[in-house]
């Protein structure tokens, strides 16, 4: 599978980033739109499409591609311990490689996170954190 740098588009109300991809399945677009008004939230790396990817890769038996930018952090995790935690929890989920020339180094300073809030224990304890 390979992942090609996004593509972001803008319009009076919206912005749209889109992630070429060509895997087994053809060539495709992963893509995400978001109201304006969030565009400072908006990455030219590809952290969200692998993020989206990984696990129909792993289904796949496809080893990743990046051709953008990744976060070296999240490139780490997602080469070993989020592989070996999703595999326990689905074992019909195959170990596959992420490859990229390109890590991003951002510190994007950010005053606060954000997260989904399911009133699970997880979610309680990311507010006790933050």
């Amino acid at each position: 599978m390979i992942i090609k740098k996004p593509v972001i588009t803008t319009t009076i109300n919206e912005i749209t980033i889109q992630f070429p991809i060509e895997s087994s399945r053809g060539k495709e677009f992963l893509w995400y739109r978001i109201d304006k008004n969030y565009q400072d939230f908006i990455s030219d790396q590809c952290d969200a499409a692998v993020v989206a990817l990984l696990i129909p890769a792993m289904e796949m038996d496809e080893n990743i591609y990046i051709e953008g930018a990744i976060s070296e952090r999240l490139y780490r995790h997602l080469t070993d311990p989020c592989q070996k935690l999703l595999k326990e929890i689905m074992p019909f989920l195959n170990s596959i490689r992420i490859e990229t020339k390109d890590f991003s180094h951002l510190n994007h300073n950010a005053n606060g996170i954000c997260a989904g809030f399911s009133a699970g224990i997880d979610s309680f304890c990311l507010l006790n954190d933050y």
